[in-house]
């Protein structure tokens, strides 16, 4: 009976309090089962993966194959190649980085709100009790910051395009070495044929003779199919697709005739014109390195501009902004080496 009492005597604060937590509890609980334990996310991600592992190996095997002329093998790679693609995010990020600075000097709005209550207090809930609030920020740069780092983000627009065009050569050659390693396999595997032909004329005249001449062709066919697996992995590499088994045909392949007119290595207005620039701007950025070294003993001036929020709300009470409060500051920072 006691108990009871105590129990209906309960300070209603104290009810409301009660309920608060106990839901927070509840939530922070459901929140923390449903994260679940790390290790077992894991697990049901390798389970996925194995089953995909399993289901890529078995469409390996039973790839079809698919021919390729010059035109259509240089749209695909320049779709796919991994290499090509890794290239132009780079130029895409670096695109981006310059406009980064300018887009520094934009003024940030930021909105904050917010409650502050006592918990015992919670269920006494009112307007008043919420704050809120709008600030921006405005970025004032050195002059010497902001013309190195617009320096910096051009210079490496400059390498990254270079590099871009670097590896659009390189695997463009690397594309017509496949073709021409096609036209070799495809001779081994018609003079693989003939020895084949060949032991089984052999055995029917002579069978030890034939045996061992179709020893040496099933040898052959081992290094062959070697020779084949190869060629295929590299042309996936060059490719970027392992979608089906890639025959090259040479229609459309263009004839460089670099035997009749050989390339003139010593006109650097012609040749190697991408990897010079790079090259150029490689030392270039080192140049800029060691200015950069230089500039940190010179004197630097620092601009600051403070302002009140443009709007704020705080147990009840209205602040807008003033222009008269805006204050400017500034200061001149200038470091001396004493140390060598």
């Amino acid at each position: 009976m006691v108990l009871r009492k105590k129990t209906i005597l309960f300070p209603i604060e104290n009810v409301g309090s009660s309920w608060f937590l106990l839901t927070i509890s509840c939530a922070m609980l459901l929140l923390a089962a449903g994260c679940g334990s790390p290790s077992r996310r894991v697990n049901e991600q390798m389970g996925k993966l194995r089953d995909e592992w399993q289901t890529n190996l078995t469409h390996q095997l039973v790839l079809p194959e698919k021919v390729l002329d010059w035109p259509s093998a240089l749209e695909l790679m320049r779709a796919h190649n991994l290499k090509l693609r890794q290239a132009s995010m780079e130029v895409t990020n670096a695109q981006e980085g310059v406009k980064q600075v300018y887009k520094d000097l934009i003024p940030t709005i930021n909105l904050r709100a917010g409650i502050s209550k006592r918990l015992v207090d919670f269920n006494h809930f009112a307007v008043n009790d919420v704050t809120f609030s709008a600030d921006s920020f405005f970025n004032v740069p050195g002059v010497a910051n902001f013309w190195a780092r617009l320096y910096a983000a051009q210079l490496y627009l400059l390498r990254a395009t270079a590099a871009y065009n670097l590896a659009q050569c390189e695997q463009t050659i690397e594309l017509y070495r496949l073709f021409f390693s096609a036209e070799e396999l495809q001779d081994q595997q018609t003079r693989a044929q003939m020895q084949r032909a060949t032991a089984t004329a052999m055995e029917r005249v002579d069978p030890f003779s034939g045996k061992m001449r179709e020893t040496e062709v099933e040898t052959h066919d081992l290094a062959l199919a070697r020779d084949v697996k190869t060629f295929q992995d590299h042309a996936v590499e060059v490719l970027g697709s392992r979608e089906a088994k890639w025959v090259f045909s040479t229609n459309g392949l263009p004839n460089l005739h670099y035997q009749d007119n050989p390339l003139p290595l010593s006109d650097t207005n012609r040749i190697a014109q991408v990897q010079l620039k790079l090259v150029a701007v490689e030392l270039e950025s080192a140049r800029a390195q060691l200015f950069g070294l230089k500039l940190q003993y010179w004197p630097e001036l620092n601009i600051f501009i403070s302002s009140p929020p443009i709007y704020q709300r705080s147990f009840g009470t209205d602040i807008f902004w003033d222009a008269r409060e805006v204050r400017a500051s500034a200061d001149l920072f200038w470091n001396i080496d004493t140390r060598g």
